[in-house]
């Protein structure tokens, strides 16, 4: 922090966030990331992880989506597994991002690509080390924009690929589950 101290004086002022941003980022790399984990794995496990467990009265076995920063499934999933360890999780993984093939084979390769923006990655980011993953899936795009075009004429939802991703995994997670879960 000394350095973000001195930057931040040695000008008398930023002038603009970005600035600040660029001069944080230029000296402490790791501060951003770091932080940004911690804040995170906090922030899922006390709203959208309490939301899930609360709707379901926590008769939830099972868990799944897609990752950016990896936050949302690390977070929610060591919040659940938490209130009950025998729940498991599922990454949802499009195309073109290595996660799948790492979970599945404890080997960091992309195969083929993806329309998707915002998911899919090729490195385990802080967010995503120690997340307790049970399974991987791969989601082809043409699955996912089948369910979105289905979702949108039926449902009126008007969703992007990414939740596209998403329901094709939730999809093939209660198919890997079976009935009953």
């Amino acid at each position: 922090m000394s350095n973000f101290r001195n930057i931040a004086t040695s000008g008398g002022h930023f002038g603009h966030p970005w600035i600040a941003f660029e001069a944080i980022w230029s000296h402490e790399p790791n501060i951003i990331g770091k932080a940004i984990a911690r804040i995170a794995f906090g922030l899922l496990a006390k709203t959208t992880a309490e939301e899930i467990w609360n709707q379901t009265a926590g008769s939830i076995n099972g868990f799944t989506c897609a990752v950016g920063t990896g936050g949302t499934l690390s977070g929610v999933s060591k919040f659940l597994k938490t209130k009950n360890k025998n729940i498991k999780v599922f990454l949802s993984d499009p195309f073109g991002s290595g996660l799948f093939n790492h979970y599945q084979n404890g080997e960091m390769k992309a195969e083929g690509n993806s329309i998707t923006e915002g998911i899919g990655q090729g490195r385990i980011t802080k967010n995503l080390e120690n997340c307790p993953i049970d399974l991987s899936f791969r989601i082809h795009d043409n699955e996912a924009l089948k369910i979105i075009f289905d979702l949108l004429k039926e449902e009126g939802l008007f969703l992007g690929g990414s939740s596209g991703i998403n329901v094709a995994g939730a999809i093939q997670l209660a198919k890997e589950m079976g009935p009953n879960n």
